[in-house]
């Protein structure tokens, strides 16, 4: 009797330790803990949590559970296990570093949210998820594992870098709007996978798709892929993508190794030179230098970028190298600087090589830089906090009126007695508007137009 009585008294304390929480509005305006905001709730049942920006609630208490939460706004630090039934999470910016994240009961959403993962960080998820507009980011050897159902990505992506891996045993996986799963980062050290352990497909809507960055990252998969856009159904299983030669891998069913993409229209090795999205341009920022700007959409397998310069646009010369990122599926941004660029017309242009040798040119942008006889150049362009630079032939006497585009004057000054002068635009004039600037002197009147940015 008296161990059947300590028995009942254990679970009975058992069960009061474990505290409740529901229908329960949280507005977190300064750094929390989950154990100080609910009082170290075990259970949290139709909670809201309104973040205001900047702010982090930390989830300290190991274990817990939100059922039929919403998550708002600033930032989620997931410092031990927590568990989520039918959550929502909006505009968040959530850490997971060598913990869990499990998402049970029915859906979880996940809208304009950013979701990093380190270490062994996991998300687990044996409910169905959807992903919206969001970008999932895991880095060593964090995974996402799929196990409850369907998995639904609406413009977004899952990055899954270093040693990281995704892996499904449920689905089917819904990749809408620009989505891709992602595996490998393009450094030789990345053994990043995509393991698909289900016979439901992955479905491929519209430019989706699946991307393998090398030959040290793989896709496995049995089961054939879905190209909703176009009806078909393509198998992977067999395929020549990478193998033998210099790879170290065998071609053996049913993996597919990197450099690799599944789309649409069908699986496909990587695409030499493919640089998606490339926009080049370039300003006068100094008396006889350039600035050069571009920006690609997408690199894959690019070594890269050799910046020409010609005089004529038939001859040109190489002028410098800027090494490509080489696989990356977001907006690469680069620039270059030219510090002695011609008189008069300087065209430019890009030759783009891919790691294989191989190379192809974008389009040519040009500047012109005004010479020393009787020439006024004015830069940089577009102008910049109000300021630009006006390069004059000699020291004599010059007006300077502003106009709008339809000819009304906005302002008027003077200068003499230098070659160069810095001019600074009054704060009434509308920034990212056009202006045309009439520079008058004795020998001539020339007139530019300029965007004030």
């Amino acid at each position: 009797m008296r161990q059947i009585s300590t028995l009942i008294t254990t679970i009975v304390l058992s069960i009061s330790s474990i505290t409740y929480s529901s229908a329960q509005t949280y507005t977190v305006n300064a750094n929390t803990t989950w154990t100080a905001l609910t009082s170290s709730a075990s259970w949290c049942g139709s909670c809201t949590f309104t973040i205001a920006a900047g702010v982090t609630l930390t989830l300290d208490q190991n274990n817990p559970t939100c059922g039929t939460c919403t998550f708002t706004g600033g930032n989620i630090v997931a410092a031990q296990n927590f568990s989520c039934q039918s959550c929502t999470f909006s505009g968040n910016n959530i850490t997971i570093n060598s913990t869990q994240l499990s998402l049970q009961s029915s859906t979880t959403s996940f809208t304009n949210t950013i979701v990093s993962l380190a270490g062994t960080g996991s998300i687990s998820a044996s409910a169905p998820v959807t992903v919206t507009n969001s970008t999932f980011t895991f880095q060593g050897s964090s995974n996402f594992l799929n196990g409850g159902g369907s998995l639904t990505l609406t413009n977004s992506i899952f990055y899954f870098n270093g040693n990281a891996y995704f892996s499904t045993t449920s689905g089917p996986i819904n990749l809408i709007t620009n989505s891709s799963l992602v595996a490998g980062d393009g450094s030789s050290t990345s053994n990043a996978y995509i393991l698909m352990n289900t016979s439901s497909p992955i479905n491929i809507y519209d430019n989706s798709s699946v991307k393998i960055a090398n030959n040290n990252n793989y896709y496995f998969d049995w089961s054939s892929y879905y190209s909703v856009s176009n009806s078909t159904t393509y198998t992977t299983t067999n395929n020549s993508f990478n193998c033998n030669g210099s790879y170290p891998h065998a071609c053996s069913a049913p993996y597919v190794y990197g450099c690799a993409t599944l789309t649409k229209s069908g699986p496909l090795a990587c695409i030499t030179l493919a640089v998606t999205d490339l926009n080049f341009s370039a300003v006068q920022s100094g008396l006889q230098s350039v600035d050069l700007s571009w920006s690609t959409g997408q690199e894959t397998n690019t070594d890269h970028f050799t910046v020409q310069r010609s005089a004529n646009g038939n001859d040109w010369e190489s002028i410098g190298i800027v090494t490509a990122k080489g696989y990356a599926y977001t907006t690469s941004n680069y620039r270059f600087s030219d510090p002695s660029a011609r008189n008069g017309m300087n065209d430019y242009r890009l030759q783009i090589y891919d790691k294989d040798g191989k190379s192809t040119y974008s389009r040519m942008v040009a500047v012109t830089i005004a010479g020393t006889a009787g020439e006024i150049s004015i830069y940089p362009s577009p102008v910049t906090d109000q300021t630009f630079h006006l390069k004059a032939p000699s020291t004599e006497a010059l007006v300077v009126n502003v106009f709008t585009m339809s000819g009304q004057l906005l302002w008027v000054t003077s200068l003499k007695g230098q070659l160069v002068y810095q001019i600074k635009l009054p704060s009434t004039i509308a920034h990212n508007n056009y202006i045309v600037v009439q520079v008058i002197s004795n020998e001539k009147t020339q007139a530019f137009t300029l965007l004030n940015q």
